[in-house]
């Protein structure tokens, strides 16, 4: 059982029961300790309809809870209708101050004892929005200290998260270079790119989308619809809530849990508390950071290529190369790092369609970062002289016709499209961060354009790689905060350039400069790394032999190269290319439950048949 955490509250519950509660006995009361076990997917529709708003919901597990608010008269009134409301059934008194007092005292600083998660406060805006929402960030920003808070960029993830639906004041929330609350977005926003920083969740009528109800079998064309639904507001970072779903007791109430559990849907909606919470304890993997796609069920692998094909050899072998991939049904998906030709062959457009060609053959979905050869070093005399600038343009036109979407068998992907690089992606699957990111070898695309008679960087050449940089920073912060914030498991960063060639170790330790370009990059990871208390893999092409190690790791001469810390937790994997290219390596993701940290992923080489 819980007691009221302020005076207030005590105040207000009291006469909502029709009593009354001396001032002593109040602020004699003080907050009791949590001892629900929080579940991931349950949401409290209404919560403050319940005979306890907030500590009910808590009691039976509940990790995220909804109050509607009105603003009358300068007070934040908590009500579904406005003319259900009462002075001092506040926001405050209901759920901020209560939430304040018991984070204070809770062991581990946590809504929940040493609970690592946050607890959604869905904040459903019933008054004008702007008006409204400024209030709330003005009582939110008074408990900073409890707060999940957006500054300049970054998100940092607090006990409590506050996101604001109904009257939303997007423009204004957009617009902050601070804030203390998040953006509930709509099936619509899906598309629109809006960074999970501002829009962490989308929600919707379920009866707008779809017509089952739970009596029957689910038609397979909506599950489909559903599954998908999830996967792609998934891949943009996003959670995913539907409100209006059936909620009477009952098989068919179940049996709509259960798809909706299956999926993956982030926050079931109940006004029934005990029977989502038995439901949810009912099912595996049911504790808190987990979810229905969490349980040993969901270990999956995916295959990584790269630095192929090379030489007309190779590319006569490519074909059949790709089936043996094809024949693998177990992977989820496939990258290749880049490199999709030599050196020192032709960056034709012709060239280039044909292995858009082949790439189309995936029967996986397929992910492609461009590599080096097909446009840093297109300047070269024997590449045809082109303008790497202008072959990279025409890359994008081939193979990244459509952003968002992966080649081969379609898998939806967040992209940096609106930044101009398409190519750039991330996604996430069974709570693994997958990020993967244009950096290029030829210290990243400043060594000169000798073939175009340059012996420095151009001007426009330094500009590309600015800007392109300036992209895989944003890239790799979006990628560990929204790793932080739903408690992933892993990271993985994959790239064609590598950053810790053996060939270089020599020459960059006598001269730093010619690894440049990789610096800031190389910072980066060491920072996100080092804040995130999870294994960290690195998979990247360009040296053609395989490798695994851990290159910034204690003692490493490249921590002097790059003038860093050692970062032990990130793993570096190198997969064969050129000649050596007669294998693809397949990446084994174990399942959630019982596995440790450092054994997330285990992969190995898988030769081809010829």
């Amino acid at each position: 059982m819980f007691v009221k955490s302020t005076l207030a509250a005590v105040a207000v519950l009291a006469s909502l029961a029709g009593t009354a509660v001396a001032p002593a006995q109040a602020e004699a009361t003080k907050p009791g300790p949590v001892v629900g076990q929080p579940l991931a997917q349950a949401h409290a529709h209404n919560d403050y309809e319940h005979d306890r708003p907030l500590f009910d919901a808590l009691e039976h597990g509940f990790t995220s809870v909804e109050a509607d608010v009105w603003l009358v008269d300068g007070e934040l009134l908590v009500a579904h209708d406005l003319e259900d409301v009462q002075p001092g059934v506040t926001l405050e008194s209901l759920y901020l101050d209560p939430l304040q007092d018991l984070v204070r005292s809770q062991q581990g600083h946590s809504v929940y004892p040493n609970w690592d998660g946050s607890l959604q406060l869905l904040i459903d805006i019933k008054s004008e929005g702007e008006a409204t929402y400024a209030a709330i960030e003005q009582e939110l920003a008074e408990r900073r200290d409890i707060m999940s808070r957006y500054t300049n960029g970054t998100t940092k993830t607090g006990p409590v998260t506050a996101v604001i639906s109904g009257n939303r004041p997007l423009a204004t929330m957009q617009a902050q270079e601070k804030r203390f609350s998040f953006y509930d977005g709509r099936s619509a926003d899906l598309t629109t790119g809006k960074p999970a920083e501002l829009m962490p969740q989308v929600s919707d009528n379920w009866n707008r989308l779809f017509t089952w109800q739970g009596v029957g079998p689910m038609p397979e064309a909506e599950r489909a619809k559903l599954h998908a639904y999830v996967a792609e507001a998934h891949a943009n970072g996003y959670r995913v809530r539907f409100w209006a779903t059936p909620d009477q007791p009952g098989p068919a109430r179940d049996a709509l849990w259960t798809e909706l559990a299956d999926a993956g849907v982030d926050h079931i909606n109940t006004d029934d508390l005990a029977g989502l919470q038995q439901f949810l304890a009912a099912r595996p993997a049911a504790a808190a950071g987990s979810t229905a796609a969490d349980s040993t069920e969901d270990a999956f692998t995916f295959g990584v290529i790269g630095d192929i094909p090379y030489g007309e050899a190779e590319i006569a072998k490519f074909p059949a190369r790709i089936q043996d991939i094809n024949a693998d049904k177990d992977l989820n998906f496939v990258t290749h790092v880049g490199d999709i030709k030599n050196g020192s062959s032709v960056c034709s457009d012709e060239y280039f369609t044909n292995i858009r060609t082949q790439f189309d053959t995936f029967t996986h979905p397929l992910v492609f970062t461009p590599g080096d050869n097909e446009w840093v070093d297109c300047h070269r005399t024997n590449n045809g002289a082109y303008n790497p600038l202008e072959r990279l343009d025409r890359l994008r036109e081939v193979f990244f016709n459509k952003p968002g979407k992966t080649l081969g068998s379609t898998m939806p992907v967040k992209s940096q499209k609106d930044l101009g690089l398409p190519e750039n992606v991330r996604f996430t699957q069974n709570r693994v961060a997958f990020s993967v990111l244009n950096i290029q070898g030829s210290n990243n695309s400043l060594q000169p354009w000798t073939g175009l008679g340059a012996t420095a960087a151009t001007p426009e050449q330094v500009a590309e790689v600015e800007q392109r940089t300036d992209a895989a920073l944003a890239q790799i912060r979006e990628t560990f905060a929204g790793a932080e914030r739903r408690n992933d498991r892993a990271v993985v960063l994959m790239t064609q350039a590598d950053m810790f060639d053996p060939s270089l170790l020599t020459a960059a330790s006598a001269n730093p400069e010619i690894v440049s370009g990789f610096r800031s990059i190389v910072h980066a990871i060491v920072k996100e790394t080092n804040s995130f208390d999870a294994p960290v893999y690195l998979i990247n092409g360009d040296s053609h032999v395989f490798a695994e190690n851990q290159p910034l790791a204690e003692g490493s001469p490249w921590l002097d190269i790059y003038g860093r810390p050692a970062a032990d937790n990130l793993q570096r994997i190198t997969v064969d290319g050129s000649a050596n290219a007669t294998n693809y390596v397949r990446f084994s993701v174990a399942g959630n439950s019982g596995t440790d940290g450092d054994d997330v992923l285990s992969w190995e080489k898988v030769p081809f048949s010829s």
